[in-house]
């Protein structure tokens, strides 16, 4: 198990989203401007240091071995439920920025589903 732990639902928001984005190791451009895009227009992330933030899910991300649904299940439990659902219609949104969703992805949609919507 990792020391880095997942400690604010800006850290939890972003590592869902990023972990949706790089589930098929292709990171394209247009995934990347639109992870910005959402970040820096959400008020969750107003006053926040978004690179502060960024480069922290990247070495949790790094220290789970890139496993994009051990960082779900990390992040998800840290998502109120208010933003439950607007965190996975943005989820959804992201992953079609690229215009392809491919089979992986739509299994890690999934996963975000049932560690969202649990309870």
């Amino acid at each position: 198990m990792t020391s880095l732990q997942i400690d604010s639902q800006q850290e939890a928001y972003l590592a869902i989203l990023y972990a949706l984005v790089s589930v098929d190791e292709q990171v394209t451009v247009e995934e990347t401007d639109k992870l910005i895009h959402v970040l820096l227009k959400d008020p969750l992330f107003k006053d926040t240091d978004l690179m502060a933030v960024y480069k922290k899910v990247q070495l949790i991300n790094q220290s789970i071995r890139y496993d994009g649904y051990k960082l779900i299940e990390m992040a998800a439990p840290k998502i109120s439920k208010e933003l439950r659902s607007s965190l996975f219609k943005q989820a959804v949104e992201m992953l079609q920025a690229d215009g392809i969703v491919f089979r992986v992805e739509k299994e890690l949609l999934q996963h975000l589903r049932n560690h969202l919507f649990k309870d």
